[in-house]
């Protein structure tokens, strides 16, 4: 937001981000009639950072306040909109310095969004054989991440072979091959055949599996891990593998799970559930408590109260939650 760059955002600085996603307008919630400023706090480690962003009639977000040590450039801001300031960008090396920690923990968050598995997709293509700092948002660099593995981190990269294994048991191992301009390309080969076969020719469930096990099994997972639909394409036992990774993640990595599916669900308890519904033509996000459903749960699983909306979180929710409809 500050002007620099993390993995899992397409622009950097506050500025691109809004013009990118349409301007002011369409970020703040029914736009700046209804939500006059935007407002977020972080804790880390026990400090907590907070700031305030306003709107400008050039369809712009600025900041109107901030608690003296998130993003600052030189020049100390009031407190209140009198004090309203838009902030200089920065360089990487000057916010490292000033708030070290602040940027630590946000630069080590990642979003994964492994949806797009066709042809054209990166994911199939070959990737910058030096591209292994992280895995990326899309898997793009798949190839160069797991060759990586294989040279460093012998024991995760078996991991993760052994966990392909449980839901493709015809596979083998991999194969990197290197192509021209320092490219890599992913090839595997199946149980009882030395014939190669390309990355192409896994079905689309099989490399979101692939991706997301290398995601969840790598040795330094980052410390906020945000997974969008990752039921996409896969077998239910496929799923109960995928939950049990997650489950095993260290302490030190949260993992956030944006899913539709009721049979994911059934690999998680209460507590873990957060369910997003509509009211009143907005948001509200509730965590689910597991007393409220204790004696549900001696008969059903929790997808299958999802699935009787005895969990309100269904297309109606709106109308049967308790929403005003005046």
């Amino acid at each position: 937001m500050c002007g620099f760059s993390l993995p899992f955002l397409p622009v950097s600085g506050l500025a691109n981000y809004s013009a990118v996603h349409g301007g002011c307008e369409r970020i703040l919630h029914n736009g700046s009639r209804t939500t006059s400023s935007l407002t977020a706090s972080l804790e880390i480690e026990g400090t907590t950072f907070s700031l305030e962003l306003l709107p400008t009639v050039d369809d712009e977000l600025v900041f109107a306040r901030h608690d003296g040590t998130l993003f600052h450039d030189g020049s100390r801001t009031h407190g209140g909109r009198s004090g309203q300031r838009s902030f200089k960008v920065i360089s990487d090396s000057n916010l490292r310095d000033r708030q070290g920690l602040l940027y630590r923990a946000i630069a080590s968050w990642q979003l994964f969004h492994f949806q797009a598995t066709d042809l054209a997709s990166g994911v199939r293509k070959s990737s910058d054989v030096a591209d292994t700092a992280y895995l990326r948002p899309d898997a793009s660099n798949l190839a160069a991440f797991l060759l990586h593995l294989y040279e460093t981190e012998p024991e995760s990269y078996q991991e993760i072979v052994r966990a392909i294994r449980l839901v493709a048991p015809y596979f083998d191992d991999f194969e990197f091959k290197k192509q021209p301009g320092d490219r890599i390309r992913l090839f595997w080969r199946a149980v009882h055949s030395d014939y190669v076969l390309g990355a192409h020719q896994f079905s689309d469930g099989t490399l979101r599996y692939i991706a997301l096990a290398t995601a969840f099994l790598q040795p330094n997972p980052p410390s906020i891990m945000l997974v969008d639909e990752p039921e996409l394409g896969q077998h239910p036992q496929g799923l109960a593998f995928l939950g049990g990774m997650v489950q095993t993640l260290p302490p030190t990595t949260k993992v956030i799970l944006a899913t539709q599916s009721p049979a994911f669900l059934d690999f998680f308890e209460p507590e873990d559930v957060v369910v997003v519904r509509r009211q009143n033509g907005a948001s509200v996000f509730e965590r689910l408590k597991g007393a409220e459903y204790e004696n549900w749960l001696c008969d059903y699983s929790l997808g299958d109260l999802w699935r009787k909306n005895v969990i309100c979180a269904g297309p109606e929710t709106e109308y049967m939650c308790g929403a005003n409809h005046d």
